[in-house]
This record gives structure tokens, sequence and C-alpha cells, in this order.
């Protein structure tokens, strides 16, 4: 009795990592493209956004000028033209033109971009700090933040003598997970 070339087990251990391969490939694949997409209804709602933030500027630049403060006026019409110009480019761009555009940002500006990774890194640390105090801490709506002494129970150490299993102070070993305070091993 002979064994089949086609599964043999070194055979049959290549096709599996084969396989395996194919579907890490494909899953990478889905989990790239629903970020794409993701991303590009964030930036589209994002744009929309900021154009109605321009629409804002625009009606504030326009009781400026009937109050007769016409700098004042061309000023918020600026910064509403760049909203808005920014607005737009969120709603058109997807997320390959605009990797694209960082990319070539970042080859005429390294330094612009070095500096905004590190603020961007910033507030993320600030956030996950933030975040990480409010999930370790709790919070109450009526009195906010409580400190961790208040929130701990207040044992002390006479507690902890309680909590030593009944066959370590009968002399015999701990079990696997157990502790002992020396002042037990010496009372046998």
């Amino acid at each position: 009795m002979s064994v089949d070339e086609g599964n043999s087990p070194p055979q049959l251990a290549q096709n599996l990592t084969s396989q395996a391969a194919e579907g890490a490939e494909q899953a990478k694949q889905s989990l790239l493209e629903q970020g794409r997409e993701q991303l590009d209804d964030r930036t589209t709602t994002a744009g929309e956004q900021l154009s109605g933030f321009a629409d804002v500027g625009r009606k504030v630049a326009s009781s400026l000028r009937e109050e007769g403060k016409e700098p004042h006026a061309k000023a918020a019409d600026t910064v509403a033209e760049k909203v808005e110009q920014v607005g737009s480019y969120l709603k058109d761009a997807d997320s390959d033109k605009m990797l694209h555009d960082l990319e070539d940002f970042g080859r005429r500006q390294p330094a612009a971009l070095w500096a905004g990774g590190v603020v961007v890194g910033l507030l993320a640390a600030r956030f996950l700090k933030a975040s990480s105090a409010k999930r370790s801490l709790g919070s109450t709506p009526s009195d906010g933040f409580r400190s961790w002494s208040e929130q701990a129970p207040d044992t002390g150490l006479e507690g902890m003598a309680d909590e030593v299993d009944a066959s370590a102070r009968a002399g015999y070993p701990p079990s696997v997970g157990e502790t002992t305070l020396p002042r037990d091993r010496v009372r046998g």
C-alpha cells in the first residue's frame, strides 16, 4: 500500500500554508477596502459640515458690512472662502487622492509634516490619557471623578492576614496561586 504523493504530509502542510496565506491576504484587502470606505464617508461628512461653517462665515461678513466694519468683513470672507475650499476638497477627494496629496506635501515640506505628526501624536496621547483616567477612576454625574483612594476599600494589613489560607496556618505548603505571609510560616 503506497501513500499518494498529492496527500503526503509535506504537501498537505504546504497546501494549508498557501490557503492560510490567501485567506490572510483576502482579509487584509477586505479591511483596507472597509477603511477606505469609512474614510471617504467621514471626509465627505466633514466637508459638508465645513461648507455649512463657510456659509455662517459669509453671513457674519455680511452683517459686519452692514455695521460698517469692512476690514473685519473682508477677514471673515477670506476665512469663509478658505473653509469652503477645504470643505469641497474633503467632499470631492477620495482616500487615495488624499494620501497622494499628503505624500506630496511631505516631500515639499518635511518639517511641517513632522511638526504636524508631533501635534497629532500629542493630541492622541492626551485623548488616550483622559479616556483611560475615566475608565480607571470612574465617574458619576453627581460627584465627578473620585480618587483611587476613595474607590478602594480600606482593608489594611490586618485584612490581608485574615485572607491567608487555613492550610498555610497549619504548616502545610501553599497551593499554586496562594500566598502566605512570612509570620504565618513561623507560627506553624
